[in-house]
């Protein structure tokens, strides 16, 4: 990856082949795949970033919102993967009201033990270790689906990179 230079506000944060890390990375927990490297952003402008860059290059993109990657999409071979897992706070905003941000980079594990101590829950995947974004933006079917609808049923308002 040596054409364009990557942006200070990604330096550290890219992931290749060489590095030890690598091998979790590129595994989206039922495929593995060979990307050209891997981005760990920590800002939705350091996702903005990551995307130019990654366009400035052609690479294809894959991203991973946090958590595993059933279908296989979350990741891509000779690419870039944004992995967003470090935009992970999960916030009650107002108890009384129930409103609660996510961010995209969250698991559900991190969620439910957050908002647990106010008695509320979101509807949300099957496992603690699914990734909210993925989830969220493809639809969201969980335990609570019946009862509460889905994920996506939920959302009031999204930050869109």
């Amino acid at each position: 990856m040596t054409h364009t230079v990557l942006p200070p506000s990604l330096d550290g944060k890219l992931v290749t082949p060489g590095d030890r890390r690598y091998a979790m990375l590129r595994s989206t927990y039922t495929t593995r795949h060979s990307p050209a490297g891997v981005l760990l952003p920590e800002t939705p402008r350091e996702v903005a970033d990551a995307v130019r860059y990654a366009r400035e290059r052609g690479l294809p993109i894959a991203v991973r919102s946090g958590g595993h990657g059933l279908a296989g999409t979350s990741s891509n071979d000779g690419g870039l993967v944004i992995d967003l897992s470090a935009l992970n706070r999960v916030d009650v905003l107002d108890e009384r009201s129930r409103r609660v941000r996510v961010e995209a980079g969250a698991r559900w594990a991190l969620v439910a033990r957050t908002l647990a101590p106010y008695g509320l829950a979101i509807s949300s995947g099957d496992h603690g270790n699914v990734g909210v974004g993925g989830l969220a933006t493809g639809g969201g079917v969980g335990w609570l689906v019946r009862s509460y609808g889905l994920t996506i049923d939920h959302v009031r308002a999204a930050e869109v990179v």
